[in-house]
């Protein structure tokens, strides 16, 4: 009798060994996806704020189609400058003020969605309308020629950038 007491007892650990180790499979595993969702999701913060980071200052912009951009008393040249720790930009768009967002899409695209902050009757020969119109572009690419230029470019529209120091 003792013998077969003893075998239903053990039988019944066995069972609670088995049981003890499935549920730490299961939490191991649980916490192991987890982790490795958390590591995906800061590889992927770190990769867009990187990218943000490498365009982070300001910009001047050189060339707008080709067409080198020079300045005159009614008119600036457009700027953009980058806070990429805030995701934000301001500049000028030539004649009036500007601030927005600005999100890194992938590798090579971004969003950036701006409003003018001032209200000034801008000159004929100001291309404000076309840059504003340029950098919202929903195709907007860009990429880094070296470390102080940049292009901001989609079907239609090429803007080169020089660093300003």
């Amino acid at each position: 009798m003792k013998i077969k007491h003893l075998w239903i007892f053990s039988f019944f650990l066995l069972l609670l060994a088995c049981k003890e180790n499935k549920n730490n499979a299961t939490q191991n595993t649980t916490s192991e996806e987890v982790t490795e969702s958390s590591e995906n999701m800061e590889r992927s913060k770190t990769s867009e704020t990187g990218a943000l980071t490498v365009l982070d200052g300001t910009w001047l912009l050189e060339t707008f189609n080709k067409e080198t951009i020079e300045t005159t008393d009614a008119y600036k040249i457009p700027t953009l400058e980058i806070k990429a720790d805030e995701g934000k930009i301001i500049g000028n768009a030539g004649c009036n003020e500007y601030k927005g967002e600005i999100a890194v899409r992938n590798e090579s695209e971004i969003d950036i969605k701006a409003e003018k902050v001032s209200k000034l009757e801008c000159p004929e020969s100001s291309l404000e309308e076309e840059f504003l119109s340029a950098i919202e572009a929903n195709d907007l690419a860009y990429k880094m020629q070296d470390k102080d230029q940049l292009i901001f470019f989609t079907d239609k529209v090429t803007m080169m950038f020089k660093r300003s120091m």
